[in-house]
């Protein structure tokens, strides 16, 4: 059996790695305790490369470009 990732270790690492995961921008990732795991454009090839991870129930989520922020920032009601 795969060993489960700590959801909440996962997201620090991820709250406080912005800059590594800068590199990252507009891409799917899964994250682990100690990193991202897997990344990729195409959420079809991310999901064949989650499956193939040795871990179970990575935190998965898409690192916003630029322009995705300035949207968010855009759309914030007044």
């Amino acid at each position: 059996m795969k060993p489960k990732v700590d959801g909440y270790k996962a997201h620090c690492w991820l709250a406080t790695h912005g800059t590594e995961s800068e590199k990252y921008s507009g891409q799917w990732v899964a994250v682990g305790e100690n990193g991202i795991l897997a990344a990729s454009f195409s959420f079809k090839d991310f999901v064949k490369q989650v499956e193939q991870l040795d871990v179970f129930m990575p935190l998965i989520t898409k690192i916003p470009t630029d322009e995705d922020a300035l949207y968010v920032l855009r759309v914030v009601p007044q």
